[in-house]
């Protein structure tokens, strides 16, 4: 059932963002930016699957397989998600990059103690939380981050795309073209030999700045080994 529907939905249009986001609206009767299994039949019926000749059972099934937190009802994202598929093994890698980041006993449970070390003045249970911690034990399994992105990369029509939001969000260096990163901290290094560059720092996700030693620490650790100084470019 879920493949003639992907398959209604490509023959109306496509299945990128902007084209499903506009078929989730014009579902979306009472504009609560939710579908209810009357407002997903209808909608849904209206772009052809009303020839598929589904029962009652068929298509409550089918609401179920869309609405994943059993609330009664389908948003946005949750229509994006079924209808796009899960994370390629292209995303998920990234997703992991990201999930290791944080992880930083890699014992595949991010904790409370962990995300202070990464983040600074945010009320990190409700970052947590944003990051698919639902039952707010304050532990994020890699299992529910993975799906909290499955859900997000919905939203990204490319590869690309969804690496250039994963490689800023996370400051994972590297990439590409379009994809290179660009939240990363460059700072001024000073060499043995008096000479200057700007360096990138990899690994720079809640790193105090005014711990130089820390700093140069972090550049020796990515090569640049005769660095004895080095100061935020640009500030």
């Amino acid at each position: 059932m879920l493949e003639k529907v992907r398959g209604a939905l490509a023959a109306r249009g496509g299945t990128t963002f902007r084209h499903l986001a506009l078929e989730f609206r014009i579902m979306d009767d009472n504009r609560d930016q939710k579908l209810s299994l009357d407002e997903f039949k209808t909608g849904l019926c209206d772009l052809g699957c009303r020839h598929f000749g589904w029962s009652a059972s068929d298509w409550a099934g089918l609401f179920a397989a869309f609405d994943t937190d059993h609330s009664g009802t389908v948003d946005q994202t949750e229509f994006l998600k079924a209808v796009r598929g899960t994370l390629t093994a292209y995303r998920k890698e990234f997703v992991t990059m990201a999930f290791n980041i944080i992880d930083l006993d890699g014992s595949g449970v991010v904790e409370m103690f962990e995300m202070k070390r990464r983040f600074r003045g945010d009320d990190l249970s409700e970052v947590m939380r944003g990051l698919g911690d639902k039952n707010a034990d304050s532990r994020i399994t890699a299992d529910e981050f993975e799906d909290y992105y499955s859900g997000l990369s919905a939203n990204f029509d490319t590869d690309l795309e969804f690496e250039l939001m994963m490689r800023n969000a996370w400051h994972i260096p590297g990439g590409i073209g379009a994809a290179a990163n660009t939240a990363n901290a460059r700072v001024l290094v000073t060499h043995l030999d008096g000479s200057q560059t700007v360096e990138s720092i990899d690994d720079d996700l809640g790193l105090d700045f005014s711990d130089h030693a820390l700093v140069l620490k972090k550049l020796k650790r990515q090569g640049v080994w005769d660095a004895v100084v080095a100061t935020r470019a640009g500030v």
